[in-house]
């Protein structure tokens, strides 16, 4: 047997038992239940002696309504919380169960004599209760009904409690999963900035001596660059138009530090300045392709596709395989966490493809929904 099944199904015993024992604690939401019951119990009771007293022509006496409702609903409760709990597709706690089913009939008939015998006391009556037929069936009746609502509570408060706990969890799911893109987002801008950082800053260190411009540029690019991955107020989409912004300053800087000889060409066709993306999977495709493409070749010329038509931004860079001994040997990190953030946001709708073709280029595509 699943241990979560016996936690499930006698949690409710579990909760009643307790409950009472801190009762000046209790929380509103067990307020509401409590007045909730409070209330149908009223309406319930009211409609059965209006209705009773209607039929007889009378209404019985208050020690009547008091002591048979009291039993009634004693009856309602010790069923929903003592026997159903054992009502489980098991032989040994089906025989359980239908020892417990008898054995609060039996107890329910001799409290019901009980407290016949009581109200006759109360009356004055000398002659004792008379067990009849008409008895027996009376209180088998009223035990059959308190039962039968007893087990239909119990069966609506385990599947109200299983279908919240449920809502739960796929709120606590969200929660975690919105968590981890954040996560994501933030290990991708770890990635970029360092390796971006340090090259540029050699650059100027170097530029500084010959081409104060040209450092300064530098600087107001690099500045740019950093400030858009690091901001911390970015949603979970940002501007298309700011994140090809960023990459023309990537692909800037990186000529600036080769003497504008690496071979490479941005093409972006927007149909919507206002489309927003999710932030930095391009700029972590362009990183990618600096970091271990071979972007020297003038027969063999890196191209950078921006594309957006319709309902569907797409991203695609193509470049030579860089040598073997690179000094920076890929880990394909990068491109790991552009495919798992795709999927945690668009499990369906997205493409991502990262191949090598004709056996020397290395190609990167995807596509995804705009925001």
């Amino acid at each position: 047997m699943n241990t979560n099944d016996i936690f499930d199904r006698r949690s409710m015993q579990i909760y009643y038992i307790n409950r009472p024992i801190y009762y000046m604690k209790i929380s509103p939401e067990d307020k509401k239940i409590i007045n909730t019951h409070l209330i149908c119990w009223g309406i319930y009771i009211s409609y059965e002696v209006i209705l009773a007293a209607l039929m007889k022509g009378q209404f019985s006496s208050i020690y009547y309504y008091i002591l048979f409702y009291a039993l009634n609903i004693s009856l309602f409760y010790t069923h929903a919380i003592f026997v159903m709990p054992n009502f489980l597709p098991n032989v040994m706690r089906v025989w359980y169960f239908v020892f417990l089913l008898l054995l609060e009939i039996v107890i329910y008939f001799l409290l019901t004599i009980l407290l016949s015998h009581i109200l006759d006391l109360i009356r004055g009556k000398q002659s004792p209760v008379q067990l009849s037929w008409v008895y027996y069936v009376g209180s088998f009746y009223r035990a059959t009904l308190f039962i039968i609502f007893g087990s239909g509570y119990y069966f609506l408060s385990t599947f109200l409690r299983r279908n919240n706990n449920e809502m739960r969890k796929a709120v606590e799911i969200e929660r975690l999963q919105l968590r981890l893109v954040t996560l994501e987002r933030d290990f991708l801008r770890s990635q970029i900035n360092p390796h971006l950082f340090f090259n540029t800053l050699n650059f100027v260190k170097y530029a500084a001596k010959k081409d104060s411009a040209l450092a300064e540029e530098a600087i107001l690019r690099l500045s740019e660059i950093m400030s858009f991955a690091l901001d911390k107020n970015m949603d979970a989409h940002g501007s298309l138009t700011a994140e090809v912004k960023q990459a023309e300053n990537i692909i800037r800087l990186n000529q600036m530090r080769f003497a504008d000889k690496l071979k490479i060409r941005l093409e972006v066709s927007i149909d919507d300045g206002q489309s927003r993306t999710l932030p930095l999977i391009l700029l972590t495709m362009v990183e990618n392709m600096f970091k271990h493409g071979d972007l020297n070749s003038e027969d063999n010329e890196a191209l950078i596709e921006v594309r957006n038509e319709g309902k569907m931004i797409s991203y695609r860079t193509k470049n030579l395989r860089g040598k073997l001994s690179s000094p920076m040997p890929s880990t394909k990190k990068g491109l790991e966490n552009i495919s798992s953030r795709l999927n945690s946001i668009y499990p369906v709708e997205h493409t991502f493809r990262a191949e090598i073709t004709d056996n020397k280029f290395f190609e990167v595509y995807v596509e995804f929904p705009k925001a």
